[in-house]
């Protein structure tokens, strides 16, 4: 299945944490809402994280929760996750015509 970038589409951040699993490790979770997602198909999705100092990071988990229907799963890449350090793939499944949305919490 080929990924392609997706135009037009809308990202909100809806909340943030920080936490710490330990004396030394932190992690930190952000929920953001990616709207405007056409149906039947594959699209990447662009996170946006980054470290303190502006590095690119790739998130250790993606959870997907959707906001118009449930029909949506992470495409595995060569990395045999479904994100990378720039983007979240996506498939939106059979749905209805329109467009649709979904939350993806991010922890990284």
């Amino acid at each position: 299945m080929t990924v392609q970038p997706t135009a037009q589409v809308n990202l909100a951040a809806d909340s943030a944490f920080l936490g710490r699993t330990g004396a030394t490790t932190r992690f930190r979770r952000v929920r953001q809402l990616y709207t405007n997602l056409s149906a039947n198909g594959a699209v990447s999705l662009v996170h946006g994280l980054l470290t303190e100092n502006g590095t690119p990071v790739t998130p250790v988990d993606v959870a997907l929760d959707p906001a118009s229907n449930n029909n949506f799963y992470l495409v595995p890449q060569a990395n045999n996750l479904g994100w990378d350090s720039a983007n979240i793939y996506v498939y939106v499944g059979n749905l209805s015509a329109g467009t649709h949305s979904v939350y993806a919490t991010i922890t990284f």
